[in-house]
């Protein structure tokens, strides 16, 4: 089974509410180079987040990935991976955006120890939601690029389509972002380079695959 690293990485855009300006935004990208992939190949996908300057009280973007069969989001198998932040479970930090101090500030992520499935999502789609808060509902002191909040792993477990998409989108149902001047429309949060399109074989070349190491076999076996 091969496994191929997407990472979704976050660039600088700017937001102006009142009089001042913060900037937050979500890009995705990735090293996967658009080959075929066969039943049970895995995409890793990375979530970073560009906050400057940041006061985030409340922070969720989703992830939306086909609702036809051939990728399935594997919650446990993200919280296996190896950790890669303060604390974390494979599949994200244990808290973002930390202060210590008199005053300090952090924000933990709502669904531990994976993100889980959004119960509405658009027609057509799955959805997983990225949401972090901080408790106490202050403004995070911090501001970072960069800054890691999530893993999901996808696994190929179809290939009724030539293609699928695993993609951002700011505007699905619990999306928010909040800092210490109110909300932050979501759709005013830019996302780059999305979706990231995985390639599937025919379903008639992996059928031929198939026969194929099956004849071989039966060769074999005569020989």
């Amino acid at each position: 089974m091969r496994t191929i690293k997407a990472f979704t990485l976050s660039v600088l855009a700017l937001v102006v509410l009142s009089t001042q300006a913060s900037a937050y935004a979500v890009e995705l990208g990735t090293v996967y180079a658009g080959e075929g992939l066969d039943l049970s190949d895995t995409v890793i996908v990375d979530v970073f987040l560009d906050a400057v300057p940041a006061g985030l009280i409340f922070f969720s973007v989703a992830v939306l990935y086909p609702n036809n069969g051939d990728l399935v989001y594997d919650g446990p198998a993200s919280a296996a991976l190896p950790p890669q932040g303060p604390g974390t479970s494979g599949a994200q930090p244990s808290y973002i955006l930390y202060t210590g101090g008199k005053g300090s500030t952090v924000l933990y992520p709502q669904q531990v120890p994976s993100w889980r499935n959004w119960p509405a999502p658009p027609a057509g789609k799955r959805q997983v939601n990225i949401n972090y808060i901080e408790p106490t509902f202050t403004p995070a002191s911090a501001s970072g690029t960069g800054i890691y909040v999530g893993t999901l792993v996808f696994e190929v477990a179809s290939m009724l389509n030539p293609t699928a998409n695993i993609e951002l989108c700011n505007t699905c149902g619990g999306n928010i972002t909040e800092n210490g001047n109110g909300i932050i429309p979501p759709s005013a949060i830019p996302l780059v380079n999305s979706p990231i399109v995985v390639n599937l074989p025919e379903p008639a070349l992996a059928t031929l695959a198939l026969a194929g190491l099956a004849t071989l076999y039966l060769v074999r076996r005569r020989a």
